[in-house]
């Protein structure tokens, strides 16, 4: 359908009560809140049976159970959401799975000589006193909450994935020697009961459902945004220098967050939410504002907030905007939102700035984006993918709406910017404007896709290639062309298919390439490759797209492997890393897997090489696990900053 025919049809109370009634759930609407338009969209997507579920919320034949609707979003967060949302593990599709048991990499004790205090556990390298390259990575990682396990509450740890530090290099998930005492990630700092109790305003959270950040900004992203089922969203630190507690409750009560996702850049939080009043699905989105004072933090973020802006996601701010019914989908299961614009390495401003160092409130700075060198180096355009797993369908929505929204009230003109950060705040008629004062900003579902088999992962292009992948039970990874949602040369209507893979069954993560290579700091494999964790196989693949067609690069399979469900990539630094890790549903945690040399470039010439395994030759390397008290699900990590 064309945009124009998706927003022709505002009208709430008659388009809704035909949904509800064909559903038999609730028989009256909620009361919004007050400042928000709730929109609802025409041009519903061609109905479809779906398939039952292990909630017993659909039975396969058109039939919706509102009470299973309800206790289902109750246990989001708790072993029962791990079925619903993330399908069959491997022993429903085979009767055994054989694999490779690859060699595990050494673990040595590094201890500082000068301090007892920090300590890691290293695999390779020769430890020196002179310092050398230094980079290290930093996770947040959810695992199920179980009421028989008080260790399992608030249900995020947060843990070193990756150390190169005196001239040696570790691989080997852990807790992070920097974040106090006896090396106490668990819970993550930002959720230990002495911080919540000095900083959150809304106690501790409950039942984690994501933890995810902006993975477009690469290394300049040090929050990960740990959503829960009780509607609130707390700001995991990016280790010890990227501390920011932050914390957030944005959702009416009737909205039970189920997935989440943030663009590019950090601008914009889109949470799924199941609404236990009206049994619709929904989409809620927060503008995101960062800011830190002049010379903080080495003066990498801006001095004044700028909300849906670019930024390093050093929160100060949140505003919900709006909340989005979603056409015909009662129970969304996934998100995946993009824009258009990605940070690399080298991408400075003039003079070789950084943000804080580059304050918009100086009209010459602030003219560089209108019309000068930094005109190009933010997002303006972008979408996002809603899947529902048993619905069998994905969402197309426009997000440029959003960001011209952002982008008009900064860059219009000096007057109109200078009295939006005037005037930034979360009451009615501050800056940004909430979708019920300018309907404009809302964004707009433009396409609804059906599917013949469940709709276990979506992923999508960070950059302006206009692709999406979406990810079915039978193994087929889907590749969609988005017709011109990032590039501006399309409204999302004529969307389509335009290639297929066969990948692995039930695939329940496609993870973006976190690092560039030293030759390639602009685009390559963070542009052109995915990673996809079946499930159902208990395989990791990595997947090409720099021909415009999809190939197999690498399969990994592994006799350690019990029930993965969710993969993320570790950055690069000066040193090149070719790491991941795994969250083990089924073994109860964190495992590390390398899948290409180590490379410690700035050594010498030639930079020493390490090679996987025995003789330096093995295609893949275990490094070590880090245990969770129960089933891991989600995993988000980023480079200390």
């Amino acid at each position: 359908m064309s945009a124009k025919d998706a927003v022709k049809n505002l009208c709430l109370s008659a388009l809704l009560l035909v949904l509800w009634a064909t559903r038999g759930g609730a028989q009256t609407a909620p009361n919004p809140p007050s400042n928000l338009r709730v929109v609802t969209i025409d041009g519903v997507p061609q109905k479809i049976v779906p398939s039952p579920d292990p909630a017993a919320i659909f039975d396969g034949k058109g039939t919706f159970d509102p009470n299973a609707y309800l206790n289902a979003a109750k246990a989001y967060g708790t072993r029962a959401m791990i079925a619903e949302r993330f399908g069959n593990p491997w022993s429903a599709y085979h009767s055994n799975i054989k694999a490779a048991t690859w060699s595990q990499a050494p673990s040595i004790k590094y201890q500082k000589p000068n301090s007892q205090y920090e300590w890691f556990y290293y695999s390779l390298g020769i430890p020196c006193i002179q310092p050398d390259d230094f980079s290290s990575s930093y996770a947040q990682v959810a695992y199920v909450t179980d009421s028989a396990i008080l260790a399992s509450q608030p249900g995020v740890d947060g843990i070193q994935t990756l150390n190169k530090a005196h001239c040696v290099w570790a691989g080997q998930p852990q807790l992070y020697w920097p974040m106090g005492g006896g090396h106490d990630g668990h819970p993550t700092v930002a959720l230990q009961p002495s911080i919540v109790s000095q900083y959150d305003p809304y106690g501790t959270p409950q039942q984690p459902v994501e933890v995810t950040r902006a993975y477009g900004a690469s290394e300049w992203a040090a929050c990960s945004y740990m959503v829960f089922q009780s509607g609130q969203v707390a700001c995991g630190e990016g280790g010890n220098t990227g501390e920011d507690f932050y914390y957030f409750k944005p959702f009416p009560a009737n909205f039970v967050p189920t997935a989440a996702s943030v663009t590019n850049n950090g601008e914009f939080l889109l949470v799924t939410g199941w609404n236990t009043d009206t049994h619709n699905g929904q989409l809620a989105v927060v503008a995101i504002g960062s800011s830190k004072p002049t010379g903080d933090f080495w003066s990498y973020e801006w001095t004044e907030t700028y909300p849906g802006f670019r930024s390093y996601s050093l929160l100060v701010f949140n505003k919900l905007l709006g909340i989005i019914d979603l056409p015909a989908m009662a129970a969304p299961t996934a998100i995946e939102a993009v824009g258009n614009w990605v940070y690399h390495p080298g991408a400075f401003l003039p003079g070789s700035r950084v943000p804080g160092q580059f304050p918009l409130s100086d009209p010459a700075n602030w003219q560089c984006f209108v019309n000068g060198p930094c005109q190009g180096m933010y997002d303006t355009r972008g979408f996002a993918l809603v899947a529902s797993r048993y619905e069998r369908k994905v969402l197309l929505v426009d997000l440029t709406p959003l960001f011209k929204t952002i982008s008009d009230g900064m860059f219009s003109s000096w007057s109109t910017f200078r009295a939006n950060v005037a005037n930034t705040g979360s009451g009615p008629g501050q800056w940004p404007p909430t979708f019920t004062e300018r309907g404009s900003a809302t964004p707009v579902v433009v396409n609804g896709m059906n599917f013949a088999s469940q709709v276990t992962a979506i992923s999508a292009s960070l950059y302006s290639d206009n692709r999406a992948f979406i990810a079915t039970e039978d193994g087929t990874l889907h590749i969609w062309d988005v017709d011109g949602l990032q590039t501006g040369t399309g409204t999302g209507a004529n969307a389509r298919e335009v290639s297929t893979l066969t990948v692995g069954s039930n695939i329940t993560r496609i993870a973006h390439m976190k690092h560039w290579l030293p030759t390639d700091t602009l685009s390559g494999m963070v542009r052109y490759q995915y990673i996809a964790m079946s499930r159902g196989d208990k395989t990791v693949t990595w997947i090409d797209m720099s021909s415009g067609a999809p190939s197999i690069l690498r399969v990994l399979s592994d006799s350690r492997l019990i029930d993965p469900i969710s993969v993320e990539d570790n950055n690069n630094h000066l040193t090149e890393s070719n790491l991941i890790d795994v969250a083990d549903y089924g073994d109860k945690n964190v495992k590390g897997y390398r899948y290409g040399p180590v490379i410690f470039y700035g050594v010498a010439v030639p930079p020493p090489v390490f090679g996987m395994g025995p003789g330096g030759a093995d295609p893949f390397e275990y490094e070590g696990a880090y245990s969770t008290p129960t089933g891991p699900f989600s995993i988000s990590s980023e480079n200390v900053p």
